[in-house]
């Protein structure tokens, strides 16, 4: 290092990727803010291209980046501060609860228009009052006095078709036909069911002087305004203007949907993002509203999250594209249609050229390697785009916003292609990699690491799908028959407190524990946890909005890129847990065996109605047992350092 040629060193999270030429900033969420609704447990705050190699420009963009990171987390740690019930001003009170009462008939208007949703949400609740039964006559037959006092055999209710897997791809396979009119009416029904028991319970519940499921949703939408209340907050004399705010907000809900049910129409309420103060004006639109200052107002309504964040993005991607000065009342369905057929032909990092000083018309004129894929159109532009314009007609219609734009006839006109995410399974070259890098060995030494050293494992030998797994209680669905150590898939079984169980084909099934996993001290593990009082297997993972896997899959996917295992070739992807039960069913496969009873497929050498009508038991756990036993990959992982 000489004067005039100074050695430059990377600052902290600059490095080098494989197969990159640019350098690359890796930047992690605080761990004191891992559970702040705006980060979601994402551990990465930042983590990609710095878009040049050039190690002095890349320190600077790193650098910028870093103080764009601080301030957004001061904000977030500012908002964190411990409330006083003492504090409630009567415009936070009113804030909350009409907080409430929007989340409940948002909930509801979302899945209503999504059926495939509805029907999911349904089988959920019927599950769950099927469960109920089964427990009220369970605890009937152990109070019986006497064989003549014993309840009649249990019986389980007959699910409604329209809720099965069948009824699901027929509702699919109809809605393009145009006739799926009795299917989703069927599932209109059961909702309205659902809503009557739901109110029937609530008003029993109030009456009993019990409002607990109430101030969940008002303890969630205080939090989202920066209101932080502990559980004795809620019940002090200070918060019972807000209690009572809040139970009318959700009996109004309440009435809301039945009214929904009935065939009225109930307009979902704006969630307020901020509490108003007393000076505070409602704002004017002007004669010459523009479609700048809608947009302006319309984002006024939704909470500081990502969700917000995805509808600034293509609102400001759609006044550059259009006009922040166009008069509302001059807005053509042509250029909503225009816009995005011209959002299909961006880059995928067209946010992060834009933010360097690219323009967006630059980008729209050139030619990209890669442009914006069909399923990230679906999800976030035309989706975003639409909320904008439904709540743009609600809100602003007789000042000249036209009623009838939509993106209802827009279809993606850019060059990928579907699937181009879908993952593939491992090759035994990568498995070794994986399991015998020095990474994945840390994890062998630290006991508080196990979660992460067992699960990889016991997904590639067990082809179950990484929700089922993280989602298993071993204190009741881990157990052992004719021998056979399993753990069982259930949807039915008690849960994790904040847990939403699912199974994707409804149906449970029992899952026995791989001899090679047993062979490494799985076992011990489980029982470790079990005797812990753990009611998850992984209790390492968090959650995240009930699934228990979310957590794990993100954690996997950076660890991916961490060791360079990750592949981003369309439709042959190496991203996440997934590709764990691709590998195992291809290798499964390759042998020709009957795999489907242990991953959850149904079996293609029945046909569907000797399944559903014919076979009545689950294939023995020994039978399974030998199926499982001819699967096996050959890897060895470190040895435990610990015991």
């Amino acid at each position: 290092m000489t004067k005039d040629n100074p050695e430059v060193k990377a600052l902290p999270g600059v490095r080098r990727v494989p197969q990159s030429t640019n350098w690359h900033y890796w930047k992690r969420n605080p761990d004191t803010l891992m559970n702040h609704p705006a980060i979601g447990g994402k551990q990465w705050a930042f983590r990609g291209s710095l878009g040049t190699s050039d190690l002095r420009e890349a320190n600077a963009l790193a650098a910028a980046k870093l103080a764009e990171l601080e301030k957004f987390w001061a904000t977030l740690r500012a908002a964190q501060r411990a409330s006083r019930p003492s504090e409630l001003t009567s415009a936070l009170v009113d804030a909350i609860a009409q907080r409430v009462k929007a989340a409940v008939l948002a909930e509801d208007e979302a899945l209503r228009a999504d059926h495939r949703a509805l029907a999911a949400s349904l089988m959920n609740w019927w599950g769950a009052k099927e469960k109920a039964r089964y427990l009220t006559h369970a605890k009937a037959l152990r109070e019986a006095q006497s064989p003549d006092q014993e309840p009649p055999p249990y019986r389980p209710l007959t699910v409604p078709q329209v809720l099965t897997t069948e009824g699901l791809d027929d509702l699919e396979q109809l809605k393009p036909l145009g006739m799926a009119d009795v299917m989703v009416g069927e599932l209109l029904d059961l909702l309205k069911e659902r809503h009557q028991a739901a109110a029937e319970e609530t008003r029993k519940a109030l009456g009993r002087g019990l409002n607990i499921p109430i101030l969940v949703r008002a303890d969630r939408e205080a939090r989202a305004l920066g209101v932080n209340f502990s559980d004795e907050d809620w019940k002090s004399t200070e918060a019972k203007s807000l209690r009572e705010a809040c139970q009318r907000a959700y009996l109004e809900a309440l009435e809301g949907l039945a009214q929904r049910d009935n065939g009225m129409v109930v307009d979902t309420p704006p969630a307020p993002s901020v509490v108003p103060s007393a000076s505070e004006v409602a704002p004017q639109a002007s004669e010459g509203l523009t479609l700048g200052e809608v947009v302006k107002e319309v984002l006024k309504a939704y909470p500081e999250n990502d969700y917000k964040r995805k509808l600034n993005m293509v609102t400001g991607l759609m006044l550059q594209v259009i006009s922040p000065t166009l008069p509302v009342k001059d807005l053509k369905q042509a250029q909503v249609t225009a816009f995005l057929s011209k959002v299909c032909k961006l880059p995928t990092d067209w946010y992060t050229q834009t933010r360097k000083g690219a323009k967006v018309s630059q980008l729209l004129d050139q030619e990209h390697p890669e442009c914006i894929g069909p399923k990230t159109f679906e999800s976030t532009y035309r989706a975003a785009l639409s909320t904008f314009l439904t709540r743009a007609q609600h809100e602003y219609q007789d000042q000249g916003f036209p009623a009838t734009v939509s993106v209802r006839f827009a279809k993606y006109q850019g060059t990928r292609e579907e699937n181009e995410d879908q993952q593939r399974n491992f090759k035994p070259d990568e498995l070794q990699r994986l399991f015998g890098s020095k990474e994945y060995a840390e994890f062998a030494q630290a006991p508080d690491m196990a979660h992460r050293y067992w699960l990889p494992l016991l997904m590639l030998h067990s082809g179950a799908r990484p929700r089922e797994l993280c989602q298993i209680n071993p204190q009741v669905d881990y157990g052992t028959r004719d021998g056979v150590p399993f753990f069982l898939i259930s949807e039915k079984t008690e849960a994790d407190a904040g847990v939403d169980k699912t199974v994707k084909t409804g149906e449970e099934r029992h899952i026995p524990i791989h001899p090679r996993l047993i062979e490494w001290g799985f076992l011990e593990y489980v029982d470790k946890v079990k005797g812990q009082g753990a009611k998850r297997l992984f209790p390492g993972f968090g959650m995240n909005k009930g699934n228990a896997a979310a957590r794990a899959g993100y954690w996997f996917s950076d660890f991916l890129e961490e060791i360079g295992l990750r592949d981003e070739t369309p439709k042959a992807l190496i991203s996440g847990l997934y590709a764990f039960k691709k590998t195992f069913i291809t290798e499964a496969h390759r042998l020709g065996l009957r795999y489907q009873s242990i991953t959850g497929h149904a079996d293609d050498s029945a046909s569907k109605v000797l399944r559903s009508s014919y076979i009545m038991e689950e294939i023995p756990i020994t039978d399974k047992l030998q199926v499982l036993k001819q699967v096996d990959f050959g890897v060895n992982p470190p040895s435990l350092g610990y015991k």
